[in-house]
């Protein structure tokens, strides 16, 4: 599966490859650190809102506004996890 994000204005993409199981394990940190952290979530609900907000209208201008918001969510949940020894759990989903 490939993934595309923008990292600067510029017309240049980074193409990242991971597999059906590392994205797994990104969600599952990303769901675990959330409910293990309430400021980190309440947080990201906040800003999400304001992206709503902000880009009621524009679903594409609202997912690419998101993902600095993702990635900065995923470094604090990867230090989280570092700290913590957390490993992935099974999905509840």
């Amino acid at each position: 599966r490939l993934l595309l994000h923008r990292r600067d204005p510029a017309p240049r993409f980074v193409v990242n490859r991971w597999s059906p199981a590392q994205l797994a394990e990104f969600a599952l940190l990303f769901r675990d650190f959330l409910r293990a952290d309430p400021a980190a979530a309440q947080d990201y609900g906040q800003r999400k809102l304001a992206l709503a907000t902000t880009f009621r209208y524009d679903r594409l201008g609202y997912l690419e506004a998101k993902i600095p918001i993702i990635w900065d969510v995923l470094r604090r949940a990867d230090q989280w996890a570092q700290e913590t020894g957390w490993e992935p759990g099974p999905s509840d989903a």
